[in-house]
C-alpha cells in the first residue's frame, strides 16, 4: 500500500508540473508609427510600410528579432506584427509601428494610443 501511495502521489506531481505553463507577461505603453523610407531595421531587414512591423525599445528588443507580438487596443482587434526594428526613444512597453500595423489599431491623426502587447 506504501508503495502505491507513493508512486501515485509522484505520478500526480509529475502531472502538475509537465502541465504547467509559463506565466504569459503582457506590456503596457504608448504606440507610435512611423515610415520604412526603404531602410533596413536594426534587425536587418527590409520592409514596406504596408507590412505589420513593430520596433521594440532598446531594453526590450534584444534577441527579440523576428518575434510575433500581439498588440491590443480596447474597441478594436487585435493586431499581429513581426518585431523588426528598435524605437530609440520609447520607453520600456512602448513600441512604434509601420504605419500598415497602426492603421488597423488607431488613425495616424491620433499619433500615440495607449495599448497593451504581448509575444506570441
Amino acid at each position: 500500500m506504501k508503495t502505491f501511495t507513493v508512486t501515485a502521489l509522484t505520478l500526480a506531481l509529475l502531472g502538475a508540473v509537465a502541465s504547467a505553463q509559463p506565466a504569459k507577461r503582457d506590456f503596457y505603453g504608448d504606440a507610435t508609427y512611423y515610415y520604412q523610407y526603404g531602410v533596413a531595421g536594426s534587425c536587418g531587414q527590409y520592409h514596406a510600410d504596408s507590412d505589420s512591423i513593430a520596433a521594440l525599445s532598446p531594453s526590450q528588443i534584444g534577441g527579440n528579432c523576428g518575434r510575433t507580438i500581439r498588440v491590443s487596443r480596447d474597441g478594436h482587434p487585435d493586431v499581429y506584427a513581426t518585431v523588426a526594428d528598435t524605437c530609440p526613444g520609447c520607453a520600456t512597453g512602448s513600441i512604434d509601428l509601420s504605419t500598415g500595423a497602426f492603421d488597423q489599431i488607431g488613425a495616424e491623426a491620433e499619433g500615440r494610443i495607449q495599448v497593451h502587447w504581448d509575444f506570441v
